[in-house]
């Protein structure tokens, strides 16, 4: 039996979706969330999550059913009412608590910062386990990230890139910068989902809406797609967001084309993708958003601002991406909109490419090889430093 434990602190609310006092999750805690629920199908894998700690009285340790199984959820780092000194120092507690009682084999966290040191040094250098560096962003390898936190952030950041087994990121651009950044070769593991079947995703004649998703938060520019809604008055937009979007709304309440909602549990999600004409992503940078990924499966054409992950989209035709040029954006959504052909090829090779690269069921025997091989010692770290 392989012990495998992922560290993913907000991941508590995919798994108590109902629970107000849970803060909102982002695309890392996804795929943790969806690996995690694959993994324990398997009968030779026990699984377990760190998470935060978001309420008084929440348990320390908490059995889940998930689909096909159950797993563990152990509570760690304070996520409310928290003092940057106090809860920065009490967190090395609670992490050497948590990975003590689960003594797993190995350890992965996706995403950097001051973390996922923490969780090195505990899991490689006092437990003498595997310890795995997932990517979540661009950032992560281009060195973003190290010009926008603090020296002791950053320094246990590098502490987890050096000490990682294994890092694994997104995509060829992240593997080529942590090469030339950091020495570190890479493997890409692309993002996972679960693929339905063909016959149950909805065409053309049942869409209705332009969509939008994503937390509101300044990097991924929610008002360049009000900018969009106000210049095609005839089309209906719908942002949806996990975030306190009361404010928003009070900003944008005179635009009647654009429907907000909020905190709609993930589950319901495909739902909502199903039945949008196209999905916009306005984002200035990002990893490889989840909601590409959200909108193919449901063959929906993407079009974008800014992302464009190996130049994805144009290279297998399931959308557009603008290069920063709002003018562009607007003409992309026009041109598909307007041109039934396009949007029926684009939706087809959208739904394709989610199968073929994307699927559930391909990706996660990747994991499970490389959690196995490290375990067996056939897997060996690949780790330079220049």
């Amino acid at each position: 039996m392989t012990k495998v434990c992922l560290v993913s602190l907000y991941a508590y609310k995919l798994f108590h979706p109902q629970d107000e006092r849970a803060l909102s999750f982002g695309g890392s805690e996804v795929q943790q969330y969806q690996l995690g629920k694959e993994l324990v199908k398997d009968k030779n894998f026990e699984i377990s999550f760190l998470v935060g700690d978001f309420y008084d009285g929440q348990p320390d340790a908490e059995r889940v059913r998930v689909d096909g199984g159950v797993l563990t959820l152990y509570k760690t780092a304070r996520c409310h009412g928290r003092n940057m000194f106090i809860d920065g120092v009490a967190d090395f507690w609670r992490l050497y608590r948590a990975i003590k009682k689960i003594s797993a084999d190995v350890y992965m966290i996706r995403g950097g910062g001051s973390l996922a040191g923490k969780v090195a040094f505990f899991a490689k250098k006092i437990f003498k386990k595997k310890f795995i560096y997932s990517s979540a962003h661009d950032r992560d390898s281009n060195l973003d990230f190290f010009r926008e936190k603090p020296w002791y952030v950053n320094a246990l950041f590098r502490y987890a890139l050096r000490n990682a087994n294994v890092v694994i990121c997104q995509h060829k651009e992240q593997q080529g910068a942590f090469q030339k950044n950091f020495g570190i070769t890479a493997t890409v593991i692309p993002s996972m989902y679960i693929v339905e079947d063909e016959l149950q995703i909805g065409r053309w004649g049942s869409r209705e809406y332009i969509l939008w998703v994503g937390r509101l938060i300044e990097w991924k520019q929610p008002e360049i797609f009000v900018r969009l809604a106000e210049k095609f008055p005839k089309e209906k937009f719908l942002l949806i967001t996990n975030s306190n979007a009361s404010q928003f709304k009070n900003i944008v309440n005179k635009i009647s084309n654009l429907e907000i909602k909020e905190d709609v549990p993930f589950e319901d999600m495909d739902y909502y993708f199903k039945k949008a004409k196209v999905f916009v992503n306005t984002s200035s940078s990002e990893g490889f958003p989840n909601t590409f990924l959200q909108a193919a499966k449901n063959k929906t054409p993407v079009i974008s601002l800014q992302v464009n992950p190996d130049e994805m989209l144009e290279k297998y035709q399931i959308g557009r991406c603008a290069n920063g040029s709002f003018y562009k954006l607007s003409n992309d959504l026009a041109e598909i909109l307007g041109n039934d052909l396009l949007w029926q090829t684009m939706s087809e090779n959208a739904y394709h490419y989610a199968k073929k690269n994307h699927d559930i069921n391909t990706v996660v025997r990747e994991y499970k090889d490389i959690f196995r091989g490290l375990i067996s010692k056939k897997y060996h770290n690949e780790i330079s430093h220049s």
